[in-house]
């Protein structure tokens, strides 16, 4: 967690809307102006320009894989990680019933996922590959020019990329936040992200997505009938 906590401004707000009974049910995917405030932060940070149709708010930014996830493997679909992960992936997959194709990096590479290594993984049963960058556990940082080799490597093999973007905000020695949203060929994408971390809102439990209204709307079903809004 964050050694910071909740800006004052955030809870003034949440403490105002209170105040008028926002308390309500919202729309499953989360209101139109929340919507837009996503991807209106989300452009401002990365230059991206995803519409409310291509956004959905979910419980945190776990909520968002899990059903990214559910939504894109079929059973025995492979699913390609590099490993060291956060430890929900393989289990989302598994849950699935996705087969986890382990991709290993080793520390005195850094960490370091290559698209050309991960390309060697790719089979016909191949749906969707995971990155996460800055990456837990380890902090490792995929260059962006990696970042859209994968997203390249995605397309050309007509699978899905899911980049979690949930520590974007945390890089140091003047690396500069980014993003894969601002990428000009963005179809195979789904992006998830997170306010727990940048805003230090972990208990507050909420995350995106940015992607496809296809694909998302398969997500919003799963949305309906578990958390509902």
């Amino acid at each position: 967690q964050p050694d910071f906590p909740t800006h004052d401004k955030i809870r003034h707000a949440a403490a105002a809307a209170l105040e008028r009974n926002i308390t309500k049910y919202t729309p499953t995917g989360g209101t139109r102006d929340l919507k837009k405030a996503v991807i209106e932060r989300h452009a401002a940070d990365f230059g991206s320009n995803y519409t409310v149709e291509e956004c959905l708010v979910t419980v945190g930014g776990k909520q968002a894989i899990f059903e990214a996830i559910a939504a894109t493997i079929n059973h025995g679909d492979e699913v390609i990680l590099p490993v060291p992960y956060w430890v929900s992936f393989l289990d989302i997959i598994n849950y699935a019933g996705g087969k986890a194709v382990l991709f290993e990096t080793r520390e005195d590479e850094d960490f370091a996922v290559r698209a050309e290594a991960v390309e060697k993984l790719v089979t016909p049963k191949t749906r969707l590959i995971i990155v996460n960058s800055p990456n837990n556990p380890t902090g490792a940082v995929t260059p962006p020019e990696e970042m859209e080799k994968l997203l390249a490597l995605a397309a050309r093999h007509k699978i899905r990329l899911m980049s979690d973007e949930c520590y974007c905000q945390f890089l140091y020695d003047g690396r500069k936040p980014y993003s894969l949203g601002g990428s000009k060929n963005r179809d195979n994408l789904i992006l998830v992200g997170s306010l727990s971390k940048t805003y230090s809102m972990t208990g507050w439990r909420v995350g995106f997505a940015l992607g496809s209204p296809t694909l998302l709307a398969n997500m919003l079903k799963l949305q309906s009938h578990s958390t509902s809004n």
